[in-house]
């Protein structure tokens, strides 16, 4: 558990270092959005910009971050996993448990890499005149987060899929 919680922790703290990093070199006025073809589209204050990735890098630690502290405290009866009975079985309980929380703190830390990447192609891009994001790498990095969740679900169910005999 320690692990993943370390690894969460560096996914939240590699944003804050790029923010920190990149906020003083970054224009005063910059591209907040931008097309499919990665063609800057919308502009705001640099100052509103670092409020909204604040926002959100805050939602995803506290949502990710007490989901744990929940489900510590949740009766077992409103968590839904396979053979639930089985898992939760008193000998089994703090295993069963620290296992999810570990399962939670992972995707937690990915969906915060996913934003550190957002974060760093949006500001590396306004470090030049005419901002433009690399498409393919941000299409690039959501598709390996959709493609690790479908691994992480399928690995979860099958984990519980069946006690062991």
């Amino acid at each position: 558990m320690k692990k993943m919680c370390l690894f969460f922790i560096f996914a939240f703290l590699l944003g804050v270092i790029e923010m920190l990093f990149f906020y003083p070199q970054l224009p005063d006025y910059m591209a907040v959005h931008f097309n499919l073809a990665g063609t800057a589209d919308r502009w705001d204050s640099k100052s509103d910009f670092f409020w909204t990735m604040e926002t959100v890098f805050a939602l995803l630690v506290a949502l990710f971050g007490t989901l744990p502290l929940i489900i510590r405290r949740l009766p077992v009866s409103y968590i839904s996993i396979p053979n639930r009975e089985f898992w939760f079985a008193p000998e089994r309980k703090e295993q069963t448990t620290n296992r999810l929380v570990d399962q939670l703190l992972f995707i937690g830390a990915m969906a915060l890499l996913l934003m550190d990447g957002v974060l760093y192609l949006s500001m590396r891009a306004n470090l030049v005149d005419r901002p433009a994001l690399p498409s393919e790498l941000l299409w690039g990095m959501i598709i390996v987060f959709f493609v690790v969740n479908i691994v992480w679900t399928m690995s979860l169910i099958r984990s519980f899929r069946q006690p062991p005999h």
